[in-house]
């Protein structure tokens, strides 16, 4: 007799592995060969998916960690958590793109500085002061984009939770 696990108790368990796994290799990378690892493409090429990949196990995470909570109020802490991490995501891409190029967003001169683009870029503010430079442009456009359409519905989930809980009593 062949023992089975369940299919949502074994992906529980290895959701937090996988994250572990995904933010060690790019430290792992970095302690090894510091140098190589900021200087070939190769190698911090391959860190922009793991960024990405690492972003959406944890939202998938988070939002097994929010089950037991009602389906309007999970709704909306997911999409608060997507608006206020989504340019974290974009800022380490910007971060790694400097690397590549000599400027991804002129101006910018640390990690906080790309953090601060991406949250301008984010929600369309567009204040000037940094701007994308080169195919970095165009990574700032799908950001504003999405910054419109996520901030938008944060707008729609936010009406829809206070209207239902009013009907409710």
């Amino acid at each position: 007799m062949q023992f089975k696990v369940p299919a949502k108790l074994s992906w529980r368990i290895a959701k937090p592995w996988i994250l572990i796994v995904l933010a060690l290799y790019p430290a792992m990378t970095y302690i090894n060969t510091p140098d190589a690892f900021f200087s070939e493409a190769s190698s911090f090429a391959g860190f922009i998916p793991l960024l990405f990949s690492f972003f959406f196990v944890f939202i998938g995470y988070v939002s097994d960690l929010l089950a037991h909570l009602s389906a309007g109020l999970r709704m909306l802490l997911q999409d608060l958590l997507l608006v206020i991490s989504l340019p974290f995501l974009f800022a380490g891409a910007y971060f790694a793109f400097d690397y590549l190029d000599d400027e991804c967003v002129v101006g910018a001169s640390s990690l906080f500085d790309t953090l601060y683009f991406s949250y301008v870029a984010f929600t369309t503010l567009g204040f000037g002061d940094l701007q994308p430079n080169g195919h970095c442009r165009a990574i700032a456009a799908v950001q504003a984009v999405l910054g419109y359409l996520s901030l938008g519905l944060l707008v729609g989930v936010t009406n829809n939770f206070f209207q239902t809980r009013h009907r409710e009593g």
